[in-house]
């Protein structure tokens, strides 16, 4: 291909997409991670203040009147598309 095209070796890769990459010379295999793409996206939907916890979800929830932001289709399609 360096024939026909114009290329650099920038040797190999290690972030792509937002994720970090390795190259396993042993296992012939390249791992992803995402810890880094994990933590932006939590920066994003503003949940890189919260703790987890480690309690049990309650059996009867009580039913709250959702606020305007929960109802927001555009929120929830932007974080879904996040997912994806």
């Amino acid at each position: 291909m360096k024939e026909r095209f114009r290329m650099h070796d920038l040797g190999s890769v290690s972030f792509y997409l937002a994720k970090n990459t390795e190259f396993n010379q042993e296992h012939h295999t390249i791992p992803i991670h995402q810890h880094s793409y994990i933590r932006t996206m939590w920066a994003k939907f503003w949940m890189d203040e919260s703790r987890p916890v480690a309690k049990r979800m309650a059996m009867k929830l009580h039913k709250r009147k959702p606020t305007e932001d929960a109802c927001n289709p555009t929120i929830h399609q932007w974080m879904i598309g996040t997912l994806m």
